[in-house]
């Protein structure tokens, strides 16, 4: 299914294409980097506030790689809590 959004900065309409059931069980409380794995950050951003990168960096700037990595850390469900991606270690495969 094809989700539009409309980033509130710049106003123009993005399109997220997903998956129903994943899309579905987001809605019912399922954490979106679980609900969505196979999404960009940048894509799961523009479904939860509608904001897209180039708003986004405008708005908060950019980070550097090494604040990045330094500031990373891994929840208990293995997401980087700072960029929303899996860590593909087991058991997090």
């Amino acid at each position: 299914m094809k989700i539009q959004k409309e980033c509130p900065h710049c106003h123009k309409q993005h399109t997220i294409e997903v998956n129903e059931s994943q899309y579905n069980d987001w809605l019912a409380g399922k954490n979106i980097q679980r609900a969505f794995p196979d999404l960009s950050a940048d894509q799961r951003e523009i479904l939860m506030s509608g904001i897209c990168p180039e708003c986004w960096e405008e708005i908060f700037g950019e980070e550097d790689e090494e604040d990045i990595q330094e500031e990373s850390e891994y929840n208990e469900f293995g997401i980087d809590s700072r960029t929303g991606e899996p860590f593909n270690y087991p058991p997090y495969n």
